[in-house]
């Protein structure tokens, strides 16, 4: 088990060619300044060098997502470091905080209309959203209107009045 602070690191593989120097693992998704790292064995022994090792991590920027942060360690020395394969979150997806593991669909009433985006925007006055994970606004269709931003469809307009205009927020 490959300890990295309070967590375990996931998917710990030996280097082929130094089986017993040389460790890579996915760290816990966050960001962490001088966690320290230790490998527990088999049997219950716990490994550390001359001196306990560390790392300072940061995970991927809003907008984009990982599953985790790859770790090498070199267990006879320090650690050399950590990679972070940062994907982008597609439209209708988005990722508002840093170190998220996965992007979130935009709700109902709003849409993500590009990729990278760290919030989702509301469907403007005359138009609507009625799923998730939008890219797009719909225009509300004539004899109907959305007098409010994020509208999860559009209302029909009262007896005596009507519009022949899409997408719109008044009637006469």
């Amino acid at each position: 088990m490959f300890l990295v602070g309070v967590g375990n690191c996931k998917n710990v593989t030996h280097d082929t060619s130094n089986p017993h120097t040389q460790l890579t693992c996915t760290l816990p998704p966050g960001f962490a300044l001088h966690v320290p790292i230790a490998v527990l064995q088999l049997g219950g022994y716990l490994s550390f060098v001359s001196a306990p090792l560390d790392i300072s991590y940061k995970q991927c920027a809003p907008g984009m997502f990982q599953s985790g942060t790859a770790l090498t360690s070199i267990l006879s020395s320090v650690c050399v470091g950590s990679s972070t394969t940062c994907q982008i979150c597609t439209s209708g997806r988005f990722s508002s905080n840093e170190g998220q593991t996965l992007c979130g669909d935009c709700f109902f009433g709003s849409y993500a209309p590009l990729a990278n985006s760290t919030s989702c925007v509301l469907a403007e006055e005359g138009k609507f959203v009625n799923t998730t994970g939008a890219t797009a606004s719909l225009f509300c269709a004539p004899g109907t209107f959305a007098l409010t931003r994020g509208s999860l469809g559009c209302k029909d307009c009262p007896p005596g009045t009507y519009t022949n205009v899409t997408g719109t927020q008044v009637f006469t």
